[in-house]
Order: C-alpha cells, then structure tokens, then sequence
C-alpha cells in the first residue's frame, strides 16, 4: 500500500499490530520521498480496485477494472486506451477485468503497470466499496523503487497464479479421458 503521511510517503505492507492495521514499511521507497513525487498516482494513475466480493470462484480479493468504478476523474482518451489495450492471454482487457487480484496484478504487470493499493475508497458500481489500485509508474520514484515493487510483487503473485499436481482433484474417469492415449 502506498500512503502519504505528513511530508514523505511510504510504501509497505499492511499488518496487525494487537489488534490494530499498521502500515510497515517494506523499504522500497529509499531515503526520503516527497508526497509530490507520488501524488500522481491518485491523480493520473487509478486502474481499478480491490474489493471483497463474497461467492466467487476465486478465493482471494477481487480487483475490477474501471468499468465497474464509480469516478469523477476525467480519464484521457489515451490512458483509457493504454488500459484497453492491456490484454492477458484468456483476451480479458484492464477496463473490464473482474477477477482474483492475482490474476488482475499480473495483468497489469504484463503490460508494463506496476501496480499498487491506495488508502482511497472508490465507490463501484454495484453499490460496494474497494480501495483504489494505482499504477506505481507514474509516480516520481526512483528505477530501483520501482524494480524492487516488480520483483516482490512477482514473487508474491506467482505461486497463486500455477496448480501443482496435488492441488488439482481428478476423478479416475476424467483422468482416463484426458490422458488415457498417453498410457
């Protein structure tokens, strides 16, 4: 989560404390950044949101693209089609992806957004609340900030992203239909 406190801005990870959310920070913003380095990424940078949303197939929190937010910003035409044309593999684009927020955080990382929670609630569209995810590029940060962000976000998002054998469950008869030719 990034946040701005008084005059410098932190970059970290939100944890319970006895009984309280801190937010600890991670390290990646060094020495001292300015809240004018960052303050884009409330700006120009919201990509979506994460929210709970109960009765998915997924267990993790959701992240919804634009599309299912309420905003009062004014997106440029040509943010709107940078987020369009940011596609995965299964051709789901950022303007109106609904899913885990493994799969939305690697959507955007494979399109060259980086990115990362705001402590600002966005409204949605079916009447409940998320916190905004921004991309982290547009702010003024160093290259180093923003290869550590990629490369701990890589790290946290891939093991939910591949199934292991064991995690698959396969039934004898939907084994033998699918790889019965290979025995």
């Amino acid at each position: 989560m990034l946040s701005i406190s008084g005059d410098t801005a932190t970059l970290g990870q939100l944890t319970r404390d006895k009984g309280r959310l801190i937010l600890k920070d991670r390290g990646f913003l060094k020495g001292r950044t300015l809240p004018q380095q960052v303050e884009p990424c409330w700006d120009i940078g919201v990509m979506g949101a994460v929210c709970h949303q109960s009765g998915r197939e997924w267990e993790s929190l959701t992240f919804v693209g634009t599309d299912f937010c309420i905003s009062n910003e004014d997106l440029s035409s040509s943010r709107m089609g940078m987020m369009k044309a940011a596609r995965n593999q299964f051709d789901e684009n950022l303007l109106d992806f609904c899913g885990s927020y493994y799969r939305g955080y690697q959507l955007m990382l494979d399109s060259h957004f980086l990115p990362v929670v705001l402590p600002h609630v966005v409204e949605l569209k079916d009447g409940n609340t998320g916190l905004a995810v921004s991309n982290l590029r547009v702010a003024g940060v160093s290259m180093e900030a923003l290869y550590a962000v990629h490369d701990h976000l890589q790290n946290v998002i891939a093991p939910h992203l591949s199934l292991e054998a064991e995690d698959v469950f396969v039934d004898e008869d939907e084994f033998s239909s699918l790889f019965g030719k290979y025995q």
